[in-house]
């Protein structure tokens, strides 16, 4: 290929449909099915109704011009790749809330659903076919699109599974969240797994378990030649091939169903969802960092954003009032929850990500290339650490230098954040079972620190507190 056009490390996993990157332009190369279903009138009304609605992410067919001048086409001229916009951040399951992963989920039944009666199924499940975008799912692989192979059976049913209603029983059951499921499981959890975790009462006891996931585990144990013990019950005969998609539909809404009651019965009882309330800054001291933290974002005018900590996400919906594109990360899983909550109903440029900042997301998959690790990905013109790096000091024991490298690592020219000294009430609070030494904790050796690479452009301690907030501009 020619002109420096790189196929994603990423898609190799469908050999017909995969994904091209050269810096500026995202090329995606589609199969001759697609092409074909392209053509036909309803189905292209579909997708222009569907990228209207925000459900699908939007896909220009690529004239031969530009494919010639990307080096593309191959030696038959047969190949037909579209054009997709860049979105501003890529999140992965591993990264979402229970309540995100639920959300897409849904978007990928209904998806579905609506195909079938087109004569159009889709290919694959995985739920890293959807990414977020202002804080609504957006199915992303047009290369899943195909003619339906049978209308009354999904093929991909068993991943939707794993990708989705396995670790949503474990979520609503055991409280496991969509970072222990996808961290450990790139491929969704297997059914093994999930019947273990269960148990075999709990399975037995509910006739919903009996159809996800008894039913699949005797049949999965049948085809290994071990058949467990299971009640007996009336034979449930399959469909007949030639049957429309009233059945898989009936199924599939079924399914959808008990998503939405498995989200019901998350609780989310973070130990910092709150903390805004929690924290308790005087009146005059919590408007004053507002009217701070804007006026510094005004200075720094970045166009992205990584508000680290973000919390309730009210200095996150702050940064997007300033035009940029934020990404809002917190180690709560009901704070961000409820950050994508708030979205739904105050659209933003905002990206939550569940984040465990001590321990950023890695890189993962084939070769550690498959899924980028979130310092890459997370990279912005500005990062926010706002009542943030005195818990790196605290609870990770980071050295200040180390804290100064990880905001480094993150960002492209600013860094604003605010000091916590030691005579703060929460930094007593977070210290008063802890019997270490913190002497090293002062404002001059965090500036001597952040002064190595940064240069401080703005200033200012909050009235009636004894933090401080600065704006750091890289030299």
């Amino acid at each position: 290929m020619e002109r420096g056009i790189e196929r994603d490390p990423g898609s190799f996993r469908d050999p017909e449909s995969w994904i091209l990157n050269d810096g500026d332009r995202l090329v995606r190369r589609i199969p001759v099915d697609l092409v074909g279903l392209l053509a036909q009138p309803e189905f292209s009304k579909f997708l222009a109704a569907e990228i209207t609605q925000g459900r699908l992410v939007p896909g220009r067919t690529l004239p031969d011009q530009d494919m010639a001048a990307l080096g593309l086409g191959g030696p038959s001229g047969m190949e037909s790749y579209l054009e997709h916009p860049r979105l501003p951040f890529v999140g992965y399951p591993h990264e979402w809330s229970a309540t995100m992963l639920a959300e897409a989920g849904r978007l990928t039944l209904d998806l579905q659903c609506d195909l079938l009666p087109l004569g159009v199924e889709l290919k694959d499940a995985t739920a890293f076919n959807v990414l977020f975008q202002r804080g609504r799912p957006v199915f992303v692989d047009w290369g899943s699109f195909r003619t339906a192979v049978r209308q009354d059976v999904w093929y991909a049913l068993g991943q939707f599974q794993r990708m989705f209603l396995h670790p949503l029983l474990l979520r609503a059951v055991r409280g496991w969240t969509p970072s222990q499921c996808f961290l450990t499981h790139l491929d969704g959890i297997p059914l093994t797994t999930v019947t273990k975790e269960l148990g075999r009462a709990r399975i037995l006891s509910s006739p919903t378990l009996w159809l996800d996931v008894l039913l699949p585990s005797w049949f999965e144990s049948r085809s290994r030649g071990r058949t467990p013990e299971i009640p007996d019950r009336p034979a449930v005969p399959l469909p007949a091939a030639s049957a429309g998609p009233g059945f898989q539909i009936s199924n599939l809404r079924r399914i959808r169903r008990l998503v939405d009651r498995l989200e019901r019965r998350f609780v989310h009882d973070g130990e910092w969802e709150d903390y805004a309330v929690a924290c308790h800054y005087h009146p005059a001291a919590d408007e004053a960092k507002r009217t701070l933290v804007l006026q510094f974002l005004g200075i720094a005018s970045a166009a992205s954003v990584t508000d680290l900590g973000c919390n309730s996400g009210n200095y996150s919906y702050l940064a997007a009032s300033t035009g940029a594109k934020v990404i809002a990360a917190d180690g709560d899983e009901g704070a961000i929850a409820r950050l994508h909550a708030r979205l739904k109903r105050e659209p933003a440029e905002i990206n939550p990500v569940v984040l465990n900042l001590a321990n950023p997301s890695p890189a993962l998959g084939w070769c550690n290339r498959e899924r980028t690790s979130f310092m890459h990905r997370g990279k912005s013109g500005c990062v926010m650490a706002l009542a943030l790096i005195h818990h790196f000091r605290v609870s990770c024991n980071w050295p200040i230098d180390h804290i100064v490298d990880f905001l480094d690592e993150l960002s492209e020219g600013w860094i604003l954040a605010e000091f916590v000294p030691r005579d703060d009430p929460m930094f007593k609070t977070i210290t008063r079972m802890r019997d270490e030494d913190y002497s090293d904790w002062t404002i001059e050796a965090w500036e001597a620190s952040l002064g190595r690479r940064f240069v401080r452009v703005k200033e200012a301690k909050l009235p009636a507190s004894p933090r401080t907030l600065a704006l750091w501009r890289r030299r």
